[in-house]
């Protein structure tokens, strides 16, 4: 009897390592799935994010000619220039955004970017009255996240934490981006430097070169 409860235990052992390697397995199946699946939305996305962080880092515009002078908020005044179309007007800005990044994160953008009434927005556009826009002279740093996205993982059913590196000026950084399912759609919800509090509101995939 010794003997048959033995063997009892050995088979018992042996099932119980085998499930656990299919359970890891199958996690790590499931972990390259969903990471296949980040790739392949940020890869329908990127057009569309390169589009937005151009607008809202101003790269690559020539200003037009027609410019104002406008108060700044220190009571001075600036020389603003005409934002080039097609993207001179904060609706024209405001719908590209809506191809890339969900609603709630396309209100953080036009509160951050474009609510005049708001004491705290970034000053990297003037809006008039007319709703046309305007720029400052010069370019605005924008942030390059690294592809294909290393790993990625669930966060419920619609949303999903896509983790990479964000190339800056004096290296890299862990990076996180937030895609999120809005009406059958994948767009992304947020970006993020682990362990910073620094607000990202845009950025755009660049390979990385060694």
């Amino acid at each position: 009897m010794k003997y048959f409860a033995t063997i009892i235990a050995v088979v018992m052992l042996a099932m119980v390592m085998t499930s656990c390697a299919g359970n890891s397995e199958n996690q790590s199946d499931e972990s390259e799935d969903i990471t296949e699946q980040a790739n392949d939305i940020i890869n329908q996305l990127a057009s569309s994010l390169e589009v937005t962080d151009n607008i809202l880092s101003r790269q690559n515009i020539k200003y037009d000619s027609e410019t104002i002078t406008a108060s700044t908020p220190d009571g001075n005044s600036d020389t603003y220039y005409k934002y080039p179309s097609p993207y001179d007007t904060v609706d024209a800005c405001m719908a590209a955004m809506k191809d890339c990044y969900t609603d709630e994160m396309c209100e953080k953008i036009r509160t951050t970017f474009f609510d005049m009434s708001n004491e705290n927005r970034w000053l990297t556009f003037y809006v008039a009255d007319d709703g046309s826009l305007y720029v400052p002279d010069g370019e605005i740093y924008h942030t390059l996240f690294t592809t294909p996205i290393a790993s990625a993982e669930k966060s419920g059913e619609d949303k999903i934490i896509a983790k990479t590196t964000v190339i800056e000026q004096t290296g890299t950084s862990d990076f996180e981006i937030v895609l999120k399912k809005e009406n059958d759609e994948w767009k992304v919800d947020g970006y993020s430097i682990p362990g910073s509090e620094a607000s990202i509101y845009f950025a755009k995939p660049e390979v990385a070169t060694e």
